[in-house]
């Protein structure tokens, strides 16, 4: 998928908010980031403080293989298709002159996670109380702290942007489970607004995952064993950021209900490896969740398909509630109890769950950042959607 050329044509029609951050013409292009070059300046933060560089100088030594990866691509001026790993051979300067974008949107619509970037900056640039740590690499135990409003350059956000498409893209390949990027995007906003860094005793990294979850999948527990194996043993090239990841995992599994900071919390929240281990094991908790959501589903609701744009919303949004309070069991209870074959009463008591309308505030600021005019609720939905 090109994220980079498609980043470029969405930061043109950006609010002036937005634009003001990125700069002019002169900052910096995609193409030319190496870890000598790169200039760190306000025009380089699409998101974030630009006197908080801690992240971004990490990220842009290439540390480790995951970002070294993304930087041969960036050098070479193309990055992989979202379907077949094909090249995408046009650079992103050619894109930013280019008047026909039909050609990125296009490729786009056929993406697993078709998010608009301004909406990815737009999550970035919320801010929380949530403590930061510094983790220059995977390796580097626990990190240090640091301010939590930490700079965002573009490569940063297109590798984060892509890195969430590959291993949605990786775990329908190698499960059959199709996740629906909205109800994604919404979740990892409202948990951690895309940012690899935040770690508490309530969860840590981009999926904001705890201890006992981490240990559970990483030790194979109920269906986790088969989805791991299926993406240490891929052949797909989106789960390969992700297979090194999972073969180390299951040949040294995480122990104990701290697992993730027993273990070095820098596993789960570098920019790299840490945040693809955060962000394969909370896709694989969520399409585990899926997979029983969608079955109780279909055994509520025989008639439905599941594979509609609204229905499969719904199911996402019940996967979500099993991240709430109640977990599983009060999204089940929810399916459970609403009229048999009324998809109607379902919608509601979804809609009126106060997880849901906690994340469907945190996806209002991202609207509200972005300038949007959308007014009714399937304009809101469709507003971070490239359709």
């Amino acid at each position: 998928m090109a994220l980079l050329p498609s980043f470029a044509w969405a930061m043109s029609r950006m609010p002036s908010v937005f634009r003001g951050l990125s700069g002019s013409n002169q900052s910096p292009a995609p193409s030319s980031v190496s870890p000598q070059s790169y200039n760190l300046n306000d025009r380089a933060c699409v998101a974030g403080n630009s006197s908080q560089t801690e992240l971004a100088n990490s990220f842009h030594q290439f540390n480790e293989p995951a970002t070294s990866r993304f930087q041969t691509m960036i050098r070479n001026g193309h990055q992989p298709s979202c379907s077949t790993g094909a090249p995408f051979q046009t650079s992103p300067s050619q894109i930013r002159a280019a008047n026909d974008i039909s050609a990125v949107a296009d490729r786009l619509r056929q993406s697993s996670f078709p998010i608009r970037a301004q909406c990815m900056i737009a999550a970035l640039s919320r801010q929380t109380a949530t403590p930061a740590f510094h983790c220059p690499t995977e390796n580097s135990q626990g990190g240090t702290p640091m301010n939590n409003h930490q700079c965002f350059t573009r490569p940063m956000v297109d590798f984060i942007h892509q890195s969430v498409e590959n291993a949605i893209s990786c775990i329908r390949s190698t499960s059959g489970v199709s996740l629906d990027p909205l109800t994604v995007f919404k979740k990892i906003n409202n948990e951690s607004g895309f940012k690899p860094y935040y770690s508490y005793r309530g969860g840590h990294g981009i999926g904001q995952l705890i201890g006992g979850t981490a240990a559970g999948i990483s030790q194979g527990r109920q269906d986790f064993g088969s989805l791991m194996s299926g993406i240490a043993q891929s052949t797909d090239s989106t789960c390969t950021d992700f297979k090194d990841i999972l073969q180390n995992d299951q040949s040294n599994p995480i122990r104990g209900s701290n697992a993730v900071v027993a273990n070095g919390r820098c596993r789960f929240i570098s920019m790299g490896q840490g945040m693809q281990r955060n962000l394969i094991y909370s896709l694989m908790l969520r399409a585990s969740l899926n997979r029983t959501m969608t079955s109780e589903f279909q055994r509520r609701f025989p008639n439905e398909n599941i594979e509609t744009p609204q229905n499969r919303e719904l199911i996402g949004n019940l996967v979500n509630i099993g991240y709430g309070p109640r977990g599983p069991a009060g999204a089940l209870a929810l399916v459970r109890s609403a009229a048999r074959g009324s998809i109607q009463s379902l919608q509601g008591a979804v809609g009126r769950n106060s997880y849901i309308r906690a994340i469907n505030g945190a996806y209002s600021q991202v609207l509200q950042l972005t300038n949007s005019s959308a007014t009714t609720q399937e304009q809101r939905d469709q507003a971070c959607l490239v359709n």
